[in-house]
């Protein structure tokens, strides 16, 4: 079987930071944001007022430009979104750098833990006939298809979740995507400083252009 990579096309990226809950004012993180992030949320950002009993989940701060990005904070974690129109392995790259040195080294937030989601368009059947053939009885390739399975891998010299998800919807129209999760592990409780975190999602982003097969266990 040739590499996946050849029979993939990189189109959405999520970066999922997880946060010490604190006390912060949402006019203050909002502008900052704002000027970090201007050239991609070009739209004012919504703040939402929630009382002092809404569940620590809900965000508080969300900035969207429609099909592009969508940046939401809560008082427990931050997430970025980037559709197929950023989803470059470069540019994913510095833009999640932007967001963290503002996260942590602008807003002094504390981020204990780390999560990357990779989703890719399956261009073609090769992929599909492997799977088949390797992980299920002989199927139709126009049925449909969920399979998701965990392991951990390495990211530098730390051990991580991963998780790999193939999903085939219906025949007419339904996705075909590949998506790869990797989030540092629910045992760790240290604050994560700037640098930690940039290292961390760069070098997974490098691991992950660069040797896709071996991150996908090809």
């Amino acid at each position: 079987m040739e590499s996946i990579k050849n029979a993939i096309r990189l189109k959405g990226f999520h970066l999922a930071l997880f946060l010490v809950p604190s006390q912060w004012k949402s006019v203050r993180v909002a502008g900052l944001l704002s000027e970090v992030l201007g050239d991609i949320f070009t739209g004012e950002p919504g703040i939402l007022p929630l009382p002092i009993d809404a569940p620590a989940e809900i965000p508080r701060i969300v900035m969207n430009r429609e099909n592009v990005a969508q940046l939401t904070i809560s008082a427990v974690r931050a997430d970025l979104h980037l559709g197929e129109q950023m989803a470059d392995w470069s540019h994913i790259n510095l833009v999640s750098g932007r967001l963290v040195d503002s996260i942590v080294g602008d807003l002094k937030l504390q981020v204990i833990r780390v999560g990357v989601v990779f989703v890719c368009e399956i261009m073609s059947d090769d992929p599909l006939r492997h799977i088949s053939q390797r992980f299920l009885k002989p199927i139709d390739l126009m049925d449909e298809l969920d399979l998701a399975w965990h392991d951990f891998m390495n990211v530098g010299n730390e051990r991580c979740n991963r998780w790999r998800r193939f999903c085939v919807g219906p025949p007419l129209g339904g996705k075909r995507e590949l998506i790869v999760d990797v989030n540092t592990l629910a045992e760790a409780d240290s604050p994560r400083s700037a640098e930690n975190i940039k290292e961390f999602t760069s070098s997974l982003i490098i691991q992950v252009g660069g040797d896709f097969d071996g991150v996908v266990g090809w």
